[in-house]
């Protein structure tokens, strides 16, 4: 019995140590007093008040201040299959993010997001009149069951997205539409981004640096990762360029 005990307590001893927390960071939300972002906490306290709290942050400002390691996120959300879901995205459909995130040089790595049933998957699952600049996420691993990015799944209208990039792997699922960066990009601006994430897609629409683009400006930007797919898939060099194909 006791034996029993023990190592039940073991057990959940090991579930504390590998779930999710949220911790409220420094600062009120304000440009004189953004909320700091020092640790993956912080970040999921985002993804907490947006799909939770439903506060989506519209005109509040986030500033990223160290790097992070999001590789704990491996063992976040058991799937009941002996595996994990990993990282929940900051927005959906129904409640977008709308804050302006300032990523300061600074990089998330080893993000891990397996939601292959689920549609937005990203750092970012959804984004609207948003900002995020100057934010590296590496080595991703990522699955969606389609709209999925890096570093945001759906980036619907009014954003604007600089200095970013991205590297890891990305494996799509039935519906269409996965970005190195971002996932489907409509009508916001893209600028001085790219990803050298490789792309594996059971689907039409993959590209190098976003899976379809519309109406989106997009200006020196850049992919370097493999992409494959069933039928349309492309990387580009979009230097200087206002994008008007579906694909880049």
């Amino acid at each position: 019995m006791k034996k029993i005990l023990l190592i039940n307590f073991l057990l959940f001893i090991t579930y504390l140590l590998n779930a999710q927390t949220a911790t409220a960071p420094a600062g009120t939300g304000t440009v004189d007093n953004p909320y700091l972002i020092a640790s993956l906490e912080n970040l999921y306290w985002i993804a907490d008040q947006v799909n939770n709290v439903h506060n989506l942050f519209s005109g509040k400002y986030f500033q990223q201040i160290n790097d992070i390691d999001a590789s704990p996120t491996s063992e976040w959300f058991d799937n009941g299959s002996g595996g994990f879901y990993g990282w929940l995205p900051i927005g959906n459909a129904d409640y977008m993010f709308r804050g302006k995130y300032n990523g300061d040089g600074f990089k998330m790595d080893g993000l891990y997001s397996h939601r292959p049933e689920n549609r937005y998957i990203g750092l970012f699952g959804f984004i609207y009149s948003a900002t995020i600049n100057d934010l590296g996420i590496t080595n991703v691993d990522i699955r969606g069951k389609g709209t999925t990015g890096a570093l945001v799944g759906y980036s619907w209208a009014s954003n604007t997205i600089t200095n970013c990039y991205s590297t890891g792997s990305i494996v799509g699922g039935s519906e269409q539409v996965f970005g190195g960066l971002i996932g489907l990009n409509s009508d916001s601006e893209i600028k001085r981004c790219y990803s050298a994430v490789t792309i594996s897609a059971s689907t039409k629409y993959a590209g190098g640096l976003i899976g379809k683009n519309m109406q989106g400006k997009v200006s020196n930007c850049y992919a370097t990762g493999s992409v494959s797919g069933i039928s349309i898939v492309f990387v580009a060099d979009w230097s200087d360029t206002i994008a008007t194909s579906d694909l880049i």
